[in-house]
């Protein structure tokens, strides 16, 4: 006998061969990458991965998804390398890989340079596919200071200053990524103050200033006192510009300016237009005075304002109403903030010229007659004709006439209904309605396309012929040639179904759409006779009758129910030793089947037999479909393929005999032995030292592998 030293071995293939036979199928197919992120559109559009830094890379992208791990369990990990060599760097290690990780930012890398950047994904079971390689270069160094422009005061004042700077340049960062300190110092002392320290630039932007225009208010100062103050600018990677430094006094101004005079007020109906001379002050500049403007209506109390404006002589306020009073003035300002009004103006806005168009409303065709046809319309509405003064003319003519149209003789106001009448039978109009101001502006509603009616209509429909078809237990189906009619068109006539018992005095009606020729009665009693008729009419609601036919249905009779499928409890079963019979179950499809009866069958009963319950019985190695098919003459059937590795079998070796019996272990040792016996998890359960002989040992039912020496056996015990 062949023995193999390593027991271990022995362990692992026998554990093997106890796998359950219904396990699922290994997962091996690779999750599928979801892309790199793109972000922005147009000019502003961002293709992940990207470089942020001279020393940064940012990665992107969008979740991957798989046949079996859901979405939110897929792992991830980001690998990167210099794209002139060297090897790949990893964000996480094999078992560290990131659950549901869409972006990562390299860092530590050298300015400059370019790299490759790839992104993988994994399922839980191990499959992996990479997003595919990016080259990104990092962005050089940025060792180049920031370049400041201006830096001047506006407006004088007594206890502050106000400065104003353009924004800085720099070759690398953009104006609205800097960062700006301002600091002041009183003269005579020897440290100097913050008034900023390092703020963006998108905190330092004033509001009514030209764009990119920055600035701070420096509080809290002495009047009539000299400071120096200082301008820096940062860069992101924190060079600093040289400095801007400017000498400023504080005023101690009090003296309101001297307003200007105006040189013209005029109007329009929605706005008014101020010219003014410039004022004048004991401090500022002429182009240092500042202008307000302010208005109301006349009648009103609150006045509204514009933005404070500087060195400006001309303003136009919008948005006002037509033929309206309104109160205007002009206020100036120096540069401490003393102002002076120069005096209010009453003003008048032009009465609006009215060209615009009202609007119409909704048109509705009324009662039709054979020489009338009804009109209503919802009222129009204008921007400045009040909805009651707002008139209306009806306008009609021919659809065959080329020539004008006729109308209803005057603008009526406020009319919202009108009939035509003197026109011909079954004639088409066009018929249309036109709204007008008080300014003669007009619009029309629309036309309508309308036909009169033809006149009176008393001949009956001709039937055709009626013929029953099929006839069950609880129906009738019948058809029948088309009437036809001296006005309206055969494919328009409709029709009516007439059904009752003899003994009935009601009949039953259904009323059908146009051109149906035929028809099924449903829901009548079983072997019953019913008169059955049908109803022809035209548009004129003249009808005529098919004639009354007499009808039996059926005898009802039970129908049988085929049965549709069978379906086994299992499809395959493989037997390795640890099944002596197995027991199949099957499903007939529907539950109401009238004969749910089976037959069972095996393909080769030498290695495996069932009997016609479904208790397959193992016999040998080999392989055998089981088959349970219905007895109804459907044909449905269902299988289960049985492999049969090897069956539950006593095992004699060199004269050592190892075997299961009902509830106990039976061994014939032929010299003295130990002898493990193991679970098949791999527990050892029992170790006996036994002389050479016959033995019983009891076991607990279930599978075990039971060591003799090098040799091993798997048991089953009942």
């Amino acid at each position: 006998m062949k023995r193999v030293k390593q027991f271990s071995i022995w362990i692992i293939a026998l554990l093997a061969m106890t796998v359950t036979n219904y396990a699922w199928a290994a997962d091996n197919v690779a999750p599928t990458p979801g892309g790199y992120m793109v972000t922005g559109a147009g000019i502003y559009i961002i293709r992940f991965p990207v470089a942020i830094s001279p020393t940064e890379i940012a990665v992107m992208w969008k979740p991957g998804t798989d046949n079996a791990t859901p979405q939110n369990k897929l792992k991830y990990r980001v690998l990167w390398k210099k794209s002139s060599g060297g090897s790949w760097q990893v964000s996480h290690g094999d078992d560290n890989l990131q659950v549901n990780m869409t972006s990562y930012t390299i860092t530590g890398l050298q300015p400059n340079t370019e790299y490759t950047v790839d992104v993988v994904v994994r399922d839980e079971a191990g499959n992996g596919v990479f997003y595919g390689e990016r080259t990104v270069k990092t962005k050089a160094p940025d060792r180049n200071a920031p370049v400041l422009d201006q830096f001047y005061q506006y407006g004088h004042y007594p206890n502050k200053i106000m400065m104003e700077w353009n924004a800085a340049t720099d070759d690398v960062t953009p104006p609205d990524k800097m960062r700006y300190t301002v600091t002041y110092q009183k003269a005579g002392t020897s440290t100097p103050s913050y008034a900023i320290f390092k703020k963006p630039a998108k905190d330092c932007i004033l509001a009514n200033r030209a764009p990119g225009t920055m600035g701070c208010t420096i509080a809290n100062l002495t009047p009539g006192v000299n400071y120096t103050v200082t301008l820096i600018a940062y860069d992101e990677a924190g060079n600093s510009s040289a400095p801007k430094v400017r000498k400023i006094t504080t005023s101690a101004d009090n003296v309101d300016p001297e307003p200007g005079t105006y040189s013209s007020i005029t109007s329009t109906s929605n706005s008014i237009t101020l010219n003014w001379t410039k004022g004048s002050d004991n401090r500022s500049p002429d182009d240092m005075l500042w202008y307000k403007v302010w208005w109301k209506k006349h009648s009103d109390e609150d006045w509204l304002s514009s933005s404070i404006m500087r060195n400006t002589t001309s303003y136009t306020i919008t948005g006002l109403d037509p033929d309206t009073e309104y109160d205007v003035d002009v206020r100036v300002y120096d540069e401490v903030d003393n102002w002076r009004d120069y005096g209010a103006k009453k003003v008048k806005t032009k009465q609006a010229a009215d060209t615009q168009d009202p609007k119409p409303g909704t048109l509705t065709v009324g009662t039709v007659t054979t020489n009338s046809i009804a009109l209503s319309w919802t009222k129009g509405t204008d921007n400045v004709t009040p909805q009651n003064k707002l008139k209306y003319m009806v306008w009609w003519k021919k659809s065959s006439d080329s020539g004008d149209w006729q109308n209803s003789g005057s603008h009526t106001v406020n009319m919202t209904s009108y009939t035509i009448t003197g026109l011909q039978p079954d004639t088409e109009y066009k018929v249309d309605v036109r709204v007008y101001d008080e300014a003669d502006n007009w619009r029309d509603y629309g036309e309508k396309t309308v036909k009169t009616k033809q006149a009176a209509d008393t001949q009956s429909p001709t039937p055709g012929t009626l013929t029953v078809g099929t006839v069950t237990a609880n129906s009738i189906a019948f058809s029948w040639t088309k009437g036809s009619d001296n006005v309206t068109p055969q494919n328009e006539l409709t029709y009516c179904v007439w059904w009752k018992k003899p003994s009935d005095s009601d009949w039953n009606k259904k009323y059908l759409q146009k051109n149906v020729t035929s028809y099924t009665i449903t829901g009548l009693q079983s072997n019953t006779e019913y008169i059955v008729n049908v109803d022809v009419l035209d548009d004129a609601g003249n009808y005529d009758d098919y004639g009354e036919k007499k009808v039996k249905t059926k005898q009802a009779t039970t129908p049988s129910v085929p049965v549709t499928g069978v379906t086994l409890n299992r499809n395959s079963v493989t037997i390795d030793g640890d099944y002596s019979t197995i027991q199949l179950t099957a499903t007939v499809h529907p539950s109401n089947a009238s004969d749910k009866s089976l037959t069972w069958a095996s393909s080769d009963p030498t290695v495996v037999s069932v009997d016609s319950k479904g208790l397959v019985t193992i016999h040998k190695k080999g392989k055998a479909r089981v088959t349970a098919t219905a007895n109804d003459g459907s044909g449905q059937s269902d299988t289960c393929l049985f492999d049969v590795i090897r069956t539950v079998a006593n095992e004699t070796v060199d004269g050592l005999r190892v075997y299961a019996h009902g509830s106990a272990l039976y061994l014939t040792l032929p010299t003295a032995e130990t002898v493990h016996i193991y679970n098949v998890g791999g527990s050892l359960v029992k170790t006996l030292a036994l002389p050479a002989g016959d033995h019983v040992q009891p076991l607990a039912p279930g599978v075990y592998l039971v060591r003799v020496g090098e040799q091993v056996t798997k048991i089953l015990v009942k």
